[in-house]
């Protein structure tokens, strides 16, 4: 018989060492992965094996590490905020610019970026929740009684990552696939529409494809999968990788908030809030897939290329995917309405 090394393990210890391995992995708040594999017979083994967390990424175990404030705290903290906004009323329309300066905003979009202004958020600030763990979403209702509608919400805006528009830029990607403003406006071209997994957008004639996953079981087929706008012709124009939709996803999306809001133009441009918001929690990339399956999550852009005949077009890139107020509990496994 052969000495044993030092270290060396054999036969059924081993065996308890492999059995129920463990494998941890963290981000760093630099973005770093690092990673520890526990034996199996290990004290944090072990212990691991006797929790029962939720499944929150496919095929991981997510486990909440303590943080400076905890999920009671900032849930009650977040409301208080909601509340306050609530009662203050009609608030000029503003946005808070990433040097802490208060400026203006008179755009469409000028709803969002007020509530966050107000929740002390800058104006295109980092890829992370954006208060106290939330991810803060505001939208459009005509009545704060009626909160659910089919007005859509926009939940995020990456930029395409593969398909000739990656291959290519903007502005040959609206020159292929775009059209001519149909408000008249002179030489300027548009891509927009709202494009459904396996329906065919008339103004693009383009078709959304979820390529690598199955909508009849409901499972990933191939983790090199994409979300990919389609032509007649089999072309791709353009495409997102599952990595990184569930990349963006898992890390804004884990909590929401939905706080309705409402518009007035006269005497000056200004938001209310409601005082009745949704709380939404526990979400996954699987629920995710299956929304932009059934329809409930679509793709609509709003992308345009203005002095298209210039030496000098410009163009606006703003891809984003939208779900209607009604059905963001196709993305959560739990949504509550709290009064504020």
């Amino acid at each position: 018989m052969q000495p044993r090394k030092p270290g060396q393990v054999r036969g059924p210890e081993l065996a308890r060492k492999l059995n129920g391995r463990v494998l941890f992995l963290g981000v760093t708040t630099d973005r770093r992965v690092v990673g520890y594999v526990a034996a199996g017979n290990s004290k944090i083994a072990v212990e691991f094996g006797s929790q029962t967390f939720s499944t929150a990424f496919v095929v991981f175990k997510d486990v909440p590490l303590p943080h400076l404030v905890s999920d009671d705290d900032s849930r009650t903290r977040l409301l208080a905020e909601l509340h306050r906004i609530n009662q203050i009323g009609w608030i000029d329309s503003k946005q808070l610019d990433s040097d802490g300066q208060l400026k203006p905003c008179n755009a469409p979009q000028c709803g969002g970026f007020t509530l966050e202004a107000e929740l002390g958020i800058p104006k295109n600030s980092d890829a992370e929740p954006d208060f106290l763990g939330w991810e803060v979403k505001q939208y459009a209702v005509e009545d704060f009684e009626r909160i659910e509608s089919a007005k859509p919400i926009t939940l995020m805006t990456p930029e395409p990552d593969g398909g000739f528009y990656k291959k290519h830029d903007a502005e040959a990607f609206i020159r292929k696939f775009g059209y001519a403003d149909k408000q008249g406006r002179i030489d300027r071209m548009n891509f927009g529409g709202r494009h459904v997994v396996g329906l065919r957008c008339p103004p693009t004639g383009l078709t959304m494809q979820l390529a690598g996953f199955n909508a009849v079981t409901g499972k990933i087929t191939n983790a090199e999968g994409e979300i990919a706008l389609v032509s007649d012709a089999g072309q791709v124009a353009a495409s997102w990788s599952f990595k990184k939709i569930f990349e963006h996803w898992s890390r804004k999306h884990t909590r929401a908030v939905y706080v309705p809001s409402q518009r007035r133009t006269e005497p000056k441009w200004q938001y209310a809030y409601g005082y009745k918001v949704r709380l939404a929690q526990r979400t996954d990339s699987l629920r995710l897939l299956r929304a932009f399956a059934t329809g409930a999550v679509y793709y609509d852009p709003g992308i345009k290329l203005e002095h298209a005949s210039s030496e000098r077009p410009s163009h606006k890139k703003r891809s984003q995917f939208r779900v209607a107020s009604k059905n963001i509990a196709a993305l959560y496994e739990m949504v509550e309405t709290v009064e504020v």
